[in-house]
């Protein structure tokens, strides 16, 4: 669970599945583990369309619990269980007559009734004994009749299946038996080369004598020929388990150092283009356990088995590696820690720091920061610039991830100082962008973008495609933030053919998590929505807690504007506690302020001033001046919402103040114009009202900070009315319902005072009519707080 696999796996059935009736198969279920059979259910649970899901295996299957007392299976939708028996005597019979291969298929009679009684139904187990007497030349083939020579002696048929594979390995001669326990080790799929690596440890790695034996084994039916040349595999799992068995565990340690080198070496022979991640984690599994094993048996330094560790260690700091490069943090996280676990005084630091520098890298984006700051210990000291660079960009962003701004800031500019040192333009770039998030979310918007400039010049300049694109996304972040909505699109659109060339998931949904952004602050609240609600799974699947939250909060602040009052409370209140576990005073006051909107769309104005107050109190305590404008605007309005005029005033003023330190564009001071003059009409100073609001007109065209224009025109409407300028104000009023707006205020607003404007030049047939549907609206959401002065309108 958490992984994004399921989720992938999940698209492409249901994709598949929209074809045509699709059947899914998994065999060997008895051998699931939890984790098996939790990917199962996650992947069940997401699949659409007409789907068949067939899960065999023995009756022990059925057994295990996930988290409680009820069996895995019965999560499964409609599921039905059907018991296999064992075969009837008649089918047992035919069976044997088929693997016997003959007309007749006859034996003896006595021969017939032990191997009938022995199997007892199970159609493998009857083959195995088949093979078992012709292995013994116990049974042989004369014309078409099969016979026994002499007579079975009485402990020529072992009970149970195992002990019957156990005695059929046992027939073999030396070289063949050790060349089918070389397989057991390397897998259920070989190759012929790679028997004969693993050979070479045991003294039987010769390649001619190593063909012979594959060919014995072929012909007792024990392995069976692959579709790649020279690839061979076991025909059944309980083949490789039994022959494995069979090794003594110091012989298990040193043949499973020997794959391990095998294929490190196979892994060294490709070009790099052609790395092959599998090959990777072949090495670190092989390579684990053959640490393992010379740990129980407690084997002496040079034993050879002990190679195993720097050629696990190494490919682990690979993969870990790998992962990171596509922002996989869970598995970054997950495999670093398990090289880390291979770490002893045999392994060079050069080796293990870099380790370390990844694994709190995955940690910090994983906001377990205590850990990861720990993990810096070592390389924070580190003599090579380079090192001590790569740790101090980690540091940076812990302290940054816990608010403590002068910190952070401190290590980012060590961090750029020793790249530049180092000529180590990659680390030097990713510090260039995390200076650039320290100024954005301190409100210095362009001094923010110029960072994030110039980390993607040093990206491209150096071939950094992944540095590249996240300084693209951030300056897109930023220049949505700014209200430069044309810069933004621009440049998620380049960022976006970055990630789709990277095949990078993670920052894709990055890249339309912003694109979400631009679209709520543009007003387009039904696209915003749409585009958060279609990431999020994502997110959810590849376990990006950060994002998951943004994500919400996206969707909740446009569900509060569009009316969808309850999805926005349950919204802001999920991206909340996201925000608050991770520790992100600036994602938890942007979700306190959905959930104060949802609160005022609710008509609960003094539930609405609380959160928001909590809102402001945790974006100036983490110096966030955007996030506290924008909830001091929204709480100024629930303040008017329940006659506070001070709190509305105070709420401006200090919303206007934070703004005019920051590099907006014109549209981002709307809101707090708007407010401002909505106090003043409130107090009955109209002509200063109507010049504060006619003042944010003239310099806004676009909407920004979830205030739209409808709304600004329609405020304008009224104070012309209020000021008996009916004509201007019937006009102004004509305007505002003819400008395109999503979110229900804006459109009972507006019809609202066309209606009030329309009586007032006398049609009032228009006016009722406009003043209705503007109820009608405000019924037709969960957006209560427009009701009643709508209705004491209608009733005047």
């Amino acid at each position: 669970r958490g992984d994004r696999l399921p989720h992938l796996v999940a698209a492409l059935f249901t994709a598949l599945a929209e074809d045509g009736p699709l059947v899914l198969v998994t065999d060997d279920m008895h051998w699931a583990t939890p984790v098996m059979l939790e990917g199962l259910l996650d992947v069940v649970a997401q699949v659409r369309g007409r789907v068949l899901l067939v899960a065999v295996g023995r009756p022990d299957m059925l057994e295990p619990t996930l988290g409680g007392s009820s069996p895995w299976w019965r999560a499964l939708p409609e599921v039905e269980v059907l018991p296999l028996l064992p075969l009837e005597q008649s089918a047992s019979e035919r069976l044997l007559r088929a693997y016997l291969g003959s007309p007749t298929g006859e034996v003896d009679a006595s021969v017939r009734t032990s191997l009938l009684s022995r199997a007892e139904g199970n159609p493998f187990f009857l083959a195995e004994l088949l093979h078992l007497l012709v292995d013994r030349g116990a049974l042989v083939r004369e014309d078409d009749r099969w016979a026994v020579v002499g007579e079975l002696p009485e402990g020529l048929l072992p009970a149970g299946v195992r002990a019957v594979l156990a005695a059929r390995i046992d027939g073999l001669d030396g070289p063949t038996k050790g060349v089918l326990r070389d397989a057991a080790v390397l897998g259920l799929r070989v190759t012929v080369d790679g028997l004969v690596a693993v050979g070479q440890a045991s003294g039987h790695g010769d390649p001619e004598q190593v063909r012979v034996a594959v060919g014995r084994l072929v012909e007792r039916r024990l392995l069976e020929a692959d579709s790649d040349e020279d690839a061979y595999r076991f025909g059944h799992t309980l083949v490789r388990d039994v022959a494995y068995a069979g090794l003594a565990k110091v012989d298990r340690a040193r043949r499973h150092a020997a794959a391990a080198r095998f294929a490190e070496t196979a892994q060294a022979l490709s070009p790099e283009a052609a790395r092959s991640a599998e090959a990777d984690a072949a090495a670190a599994s092989h390579g684990e356990r053959a640490v393992r094993l010379a740990t129980e048996m407690d084997l002496p330094p040079d034993d050879p088995a002990w190679a195993g560790r720097g050629i696990a260690f190494a490919a682990l700091a690979r993969l870990g590696h790998d992962a990171l490069g596509r922002d996989d943090n869970p598995v970054a996280e997950q495999v670093l820690a398990r090289a880390l676990a291979l770490e002893d005084s045999t392994l060079p630091l050069s080796m293990v720091v870099p380790v370390r520098v990844g694994h709190a890298q995955a940690l910090a984006a994983l906001h377990r920061l205590d850990e990861a700051e720990a993990e810096l210990a070592g390389a924070l000291d580190a003599v090579e610039d380079g090192v001590r660079a790569a740790a101090l960009v980690v540091l940076g962003e812990v302290r940054r991830k816990r608010g403590q701004v002068v910190p952070a800031r401190e290590a980012f500019v060590s961090a750029l100082a020793a790249a530049s040192s180092a000529g180590v333009d990659r680390l030097a770039g990713e510090a260039l962008r995390q200076l650039g998030l320290l100024d954005y979310f301190d409100g210095r918007l362009r001094d923010a973008e110029e960072r994030f400039r110039q980390a993607h010049a040093l990206a491209v300049q150096v071939h950094d495609p992944r540095g590249a694109g996240w300084a693209l996304q951030h300056l897109a972040w930023s220049a949505t933030t700014r209200g430069d909505y044309a810069l933004a699109d621009r440049t998620l659109e380049q960022a976006a053919e970055v990630f789709s060339d990277l095949e990078d998931t993670g920052g894709l949904s990055w890249v339309a998590g912003t694109e979400g952004f631009v679209r709520l602050l543009q007003g387009r609240l039904s696209e915003a929505r749409e585009l958060a609600q279609s990431v999020l799974p994502l997110g959810q699947a590849i376990g990006e807690r950060w994002g998951v939250a943004a994500l919400l909060t996206i969707e909740a602040l446009a569900a509060a504007e569009l009316g969808d009052v309850e999805a926005a409370a349950e919204g802001g209140r999920q991206a909340r506690e996201q925000f608050a576990g991770l520790g992100d005073a600036w994602g938890e006051s942007l979700a306190l302020t959905a959930q104060g909107m949802a609160a005022r769309g609710a008509d609960q104005p003094e539930r609405a001033v609380q959160l928001l107050a909590e809102a402001v109190r945790l974006s100036e305590q983490g110096r966030y001046p955007v996030t506290a404008s924008l909830a001091l605007v929204v709480a100024g309005y629930a303040e008017l919402d329940r006659g506070n005029l001070g709190g509305a005033e105070a709420a401006a003023w200090r919303s206007s103040a934070l703004l005019a330190g920051l590099d907006l564009h014109p549209s981002g001071t709307l809101g707090a114009k708007v407010l401002l003059a909505q106090v003043l009409r409130a107090r009955g100073d109209l002509p200063a009202a109507l010049a504060e609001i006619d003042a944010a007109l003239a310099v806004s065209e676009t909407a920004a900070l979830l205030f739209p224009r409808r709304q600004a025109i329609a405020h304008r409407a009224g104070i012309l009315l209020q000021l008996g300028r009916v004509d201007e104000a019937l006009a102004a009023a004509r305007e505002a319902a003819a400008t395109p707006s999503e979110d229900v205020r804006a459109q009972v607003l507006a019809l609202r005072v066309l209606g009030s404007a329309l009586r007032a030049v006398g049609d009032r047939a228009a006016g009722d009519e406009a003043v209705e549907r503007a109820l009608e609206i405000a019924r037709s959401t969960g957006q209560r707080s427009e009701i009643a002065a709508t209705e004491r309108l209608l009733a005047s």
